[in-house]
């Protein structure tokens, strides 16, 4: 295992399935971060995102639109489920997902499938089943500007 360490966060790159805890303390840090993934997981172009309201999902996502260099205005697409910039990046909020949606299901592994990243927030109000490589991350709300992610590589 090789630590990087880069102020304030420490990036690790190391083997499949391994969980990593980092904290942040900005959303400056939690935009930076976005880019230490890329660098650590290039190979990992799904991201499943989870957390409470709040919590960071949307700030990382903006950190990956700018590290893609990206100038889009990165917003949550929590009311029409998907927002495409391009062909880079396909942002999913399922938080108001109340059931399966097949159409929403066969979009998303379109997405998937393609040659951009597909970051899913709320992953778990839909039953997906991924075969593909992806990076699982639990955002933690730790008060004021303090964020704590779990990150697990699953290959």
């Amino acid at each position: 295992m090789i630590f990087v360490f880069v102020y304030p966060v420490i990036i690790a790159y190391f083997s499949q399935n391994f969980k990593m805890q980092l904290q942040t303390k900005s959303p400056e840090d939690t935009q930076e971060l976005a880019k230490k993934l890329i660098l650590g997981y290039p190979e990992l172009r799904v991201w499943l995102l989870e957390g409470d309201l709040a919590a960071g999902k949307t700030e990382l996502v903006k950190g990956l639109a700018k590290a893609l260099g990206m100038d889009d205005e990165i917003s949550s697409p929590t009311f029409a489920y998907l927002k495409e910039y391009g062909n880079e990046l396909a942002h999913y909020d399922l938080y108001r997902l109340e059931g399966p949606d097949e159409e929403l299901l066969h979009l998303i592994s379109e997405h998937i499938e393609g040659p951009g990243f597909t970051v899913l927030e709320w992953p778990s109000r839909m039953k997906l089943q991924l075969d593909q490589a992806h990076l699982k991350i639990e955002i933690h709300h730790q008060g004021g500007n303090e964020r704590l992610f779990k990150l697990t590589p699953c290959y």
